[in-house]
């Protein structure tokens, strides 16, 4: 099946923004990637369910790629875009926005419930690749690499941050068969920052998956704050209750439950029974 789209009333300016009210008008923001510079709102709920049957069985393509990056905003205005289906399993920077990159590039107030994506590296349910702002956002629903090589980087938010992820939480149950899986973000880098967030989804790395954490699953260089798990975690090894593998990030009063996640330890943060969480 091919979606079929319309344009959305609004000409993308801060002052008269793009308004995103069906599922139509999201389709076209996908496939309008001259306009992914532009400011959009959301106007209503939408039901994304159709997605599943698009292009093959392959789904929505997701808004900014490698080639192009989203470089505008979208608020959502605390409204939920429902049943999102991406299966793009050779794919890199899945998600519904796949590389999100600028100096004011942000998604905010926004819920994305019941996702069902699956990609190869770079995955979540918001956002892929974040050099952006992820603001005021959740999800849940499930993501899923069934790669095994290493740096996979898959997320209940994103698959790899490299800016900022605040006030969000994520209820997405996360299943890879490769390495750097994390509730919030697979791998949090550079001068990622990740605060005033939440996980408790179920993150199940494989046999041979490393770096598997609550809220991320390797912090190389980033930080962490103010943020805390109770996600169920398991994997090979460094597996942590909230960080998997830390290579000279910071964490900063953060917790997870060491009942729920099955883990007595984790590369960052403090470790409180289920009580005194």
């Amino acid at each position: 099946t091919l979606p079929s789209y319309s344009k959305p009333e609004g000409d993308g300016t801060e002052n008269n923004p793009c308004q995103i009210a069906s599922l139509e008008n999201l389709t076209w923001l996908m496939a309008s990637d001259t306009a992914w510079d532009k400011h959009y709102i959301q106007t209503a709920d939408i039901d994304a369910s159709a997605t599943n049957s698009w292009y093959g069985g392959e789904g929505f393509m997701p808004i900014g790629n490698s080639n192009t990056n989203f470089t505008g905003t979208y608020n959502g205005q605390r409204h939920k875009i429902d049943s999102l289906y991406i299966n793009r399993g050779s794919g890199k920077n899945i998600a519904l926005f796949g590389l999100v990159k600028g100096d004011s590039a942000q998604v905010e107030n926004l819920a994305v419930t019941n996702v069902n994506i699956t990609g190869n590296e770079n995955v979540g349910a918001i956002v892929g690749n974040n050099h952006g702002n992820i603001y005021q956002c959740y999800a849940t629903g499930n993501v899923k690499s069934n790669v095994t090589h290493w740096e996979i980087k898959l997320g209940g938010l994103a698959g790899v941050n490299s800016d900022t992820i605040k006030n969000s939480f994520s209820k997405v149950n996360v299943t890879t068969s490769g390495d750097m899986a994390g509730g919030i973000a697979g791998k949090n880098r550079g001068s990622g920052l990740i605060i005033n967030c939440y996980g408790n989804g179920e993150i199940s790395g494989g046999y041979y998956s490393d770096e598997i954490g609550g809220i991320v699953g390797y912090n190389y260089q980033g930080k962490i704050k103010y943020c805390y798990s109770t996600s169920h975690v398991s994997g090979y090894e460094d597996v942590g209750g909230m960080v998997g593998a830390d290579y000279s990030g910071t964490n900063q009063y953060s917790f997870w439950d060491t009942e729920t996640s099955g883990q007595n330890s984790s590369d960052g943060g403090t470790g409180l029974s289920t009580s005194k969480m």
